[in-house]
């Protein structure tokens, strides 16, 4: 290979690892999210992004807090719902829910209106527990605004 070949080669890769730090640092990837219009009866479990870096126990939270609503013996009473509220569509729910950065949160909508809610705050605590205790303290929240709870 000829030295102009390498040299071309070698800027082109650099180019193009500069092409794509700069689309990962500008694009958000849930920055398009539509305004969430919440359901006339049911429970969601809205898991909330703040920005569009997740770490590893970021990632766990979501796929358990996506767990925890499948396996909540309602069914179809409650769903799960990722959120980024840092979408100009969803920013009325940094200040509905109190949101200091990523949380869940779960909320009790009856003929439209919501009827209470509850951030699970501890979140972070009880991702160490493992997969089984933050499933029962997710299903727990559900339970309590089911029953009325409010904040």
């Amino acid at each position: 290979m000829s030295t102009l070949s390498k040299r071309i080669l070698g800027f082109s890769i650099v180019l193009f690892a500069a092409g794509s730090l700069t689309w990962s640092f500008v694009n958000d990837p849930y920055g398009d999210v539509k305004g969430y219009l919440p359901p006339s009866d049911k429970v969601v479990a809205y898991y909330f992004l703040i920005g569009s870096k997740r770490c590893d126990t970021c990632k766990k939270i979501e796929a358990w807090t996506h767990k925890a609503v499948e396996s909540y013996p309602a069914g179809d009473a409650v769903e799960f719902s990722l959120v980024n509220a840092d979408a100009e569509a969803n920013a009325h729910f940094r200040e509905e829910f109190s949101l200091g950065g990523k949380a869940v949160v779960v909320a009790h909508y009856a003929s439209g209106e919501r009827k209470g809610w509850v951030n699970c705050e501890d979140i972070w605590s009880w991702a160490p527990e493992g997969e089984a205790a933050y499933i029962k303290h997710i299903h727990a929240a559900m339970d309590a605004v089911i029953q009325g709870a409010k904040p």
